[in-house]
């Protein structure tokens, strides 16, 4: 088997997958009757208006939070906005959940920070460096060159973005916790002007707001509910599977298998389906990946500011979703084991694993800590236990992450999700590598 058989066995295997389920849906599942359901032309032209504002300013803010953040200069351009969507949707929601919280109305709870940003972004004249990360993309797309396997694969991460602004422009928000949960906590926030739901409702009180607030935040520049906001959704999906490449390419990995498993991520049954629905997994599933995986920068350069990025995500993972507070343990215990480990082997001194463990928990924590205190002061329980302190119960709590990771690695090994064709290849590369240096 040469080096060029598997590429191209995981290409025909994408083709021929992709080809039966563009059938499938255009065929047997898309309801047409959905292109009857927008609205006229002037209000269409508003909704569309305002959600480019929405995508812009969420973008901006993340822009200039990244901009102040250590060595960002070593991110390629595309990375840097990947981040910046994440960290703006982050702080854009915990700063409308804080002015709420003095009072604020909720529809203009987002102007304060925004009117702070704009003042940063042209005194400090960040722009100037937007304007040279954009002049950057441009080139190193003009600068490439693909062979047909990339060029296809490439092709199809395009159709299935269109397809999904196409499916989020036509269908309404869809299954019963996304209308239960997420979406109805936004409708309710953004009617009443304030979060004072979450005193009278008994569902879903635990879960944090990261979501329902970016969602009442387009519905506010809407001025009406609508299902446009789900662009939230989509745009994590995209910035997910960019991240997710140019990690592959830090590790070293060739450019054809970096985009090969990278289209793999992206038509992952599990991955596509939570980027089609209104549910806080494709948000929480972003934010995990890149803090996880700036823990893996960490281990492989020994440089601190990865721990710093790494900590904020899981920061605004924990305020994600409820599950992000259990999964910022792991990774905290994670992080901590390995300095454990490097001081036994005395390849690092106390000073440095005190220093290193606060710059890894005390960015993450000081996210996460407004929600926490919210929750603890009005005795908000848990889906997962009781009361937030018995995450402390070090039993309990391992016994739930263990549940999470086999659950994880069920899914990743099913075949149905491509999780065989995930280990085949690193398999494969992990065995050519072996095989040169020898």
């Amino acid at each position: 088997m040469n080096e060029n058989s598997v590429p191209r066995l995981i290409f025909f295997l994408i083709l021929s997958s992709i080809v039966i389920c563009f059938i499938s849906i255009f065929f047997f599942y898309y309801p047409f009757y959905l292109f009857v359901m927008l609205p006229n032309a002037s209000l269409l032209l508003w909704l569309i208006l305002s959600t480019i504002l929405g995508q812009i300013i969420i973008f901006i803010i993340g822009y200039t939070i990244l901009f102040f953040l250590p060595n960002n200069e070593e991110f390629p351009s595309l990375v840097k906005i990947s981040l910046s969507y994440g960290l703006g949707a982050g702080f854009l929601s915990l700063s409308m959940f804080l002015l709420i919280l003095t009072g604020v109305n909720l529809r203009i709870s987002f102007i304060p920070l925004l009117i702070a940003v704009i003042f940063l972004f042209f005194y400090y004249k960040i722009f100037r460096n937007l304007k040279n990360d954009c002049s950057n993309i441009i080139k190193t797309i003009r600068a490439q060159k693909f062979n047909k396997i990339e060029f296809f694969c490439i092709f199809l991460l395009i159709i299935l973005s269109i397809y999904l602004f196409l499916y989020f422009s036509l269908v309404p928000v869809r299954r019963y916790d996304a209308v239960m949960n997420w979406d109805l906590r936004a409708r309710t926030f953004f009617y009443d002007g304030n979060i004072d739901y979450l005193y009278t409702t008994k569902m879903h009180k635990s879960q944090p707001l990261l979501v329902p607030l970016c969602l009442s935040f387009f519905y506010s520049l809407f001025l009406q509910p609508y299902h446009f906001a789900k662009v939230l959704f989509a745009s994590f999906y995209i910035f997910l599977i960019i991240f997710f490449y140019y990690s592959l390419r830090f590790f070293k990995l060739n450019k054809t298998y970096a985009i090969l498993i990278s289209t793999l991520l992206a038509v992952i049954g599990e991955v596509f389906d939570l980027a089609t629905i209104a549910y806080a997994d494709m948000p929480l599933t972003y934010f995990y990946t890149v803090a996880t995986i700036f823990i893996f920068y960490y281990f492989t350069t020994e440089k601190k500011h990865y721990l710093l990025y790494s900590s904020i995500f899981m920061g605004i993972m924990a305020w994600t979703k409820i599950e992000g507070f259990y999964l910022l343990i792991l990774n905290t215990l994670i992080i901590g084991l390995y300095h454990v480990n490097l001081l036994f082997k005395k390849k690092i001194d106390n000073q440095k694993v005190i220093k290193n463990t606060l710059i890894s928990v005390l960015p993450g924590f000081i996210i996460f800590v407004p929600w926490l205190i919210f929750r603890i002061v009005n005795n908000y329980h848990s889906i997962y236990t009781p009361n937030i302190f018995d995450v402390f119960n070090l039993q309990q709590t391992i016994l739930d992450i263990s549940v999470i990771i086999w659950r994880s690695f069920i899914m990743i090994i099913s075949p149905i999700s491509w999780g065989v064709i995930f280990w085949f290849v690193f398999y494969y590369n992990y065995n050519l590598k072996y095989q040169i240096n020898l």
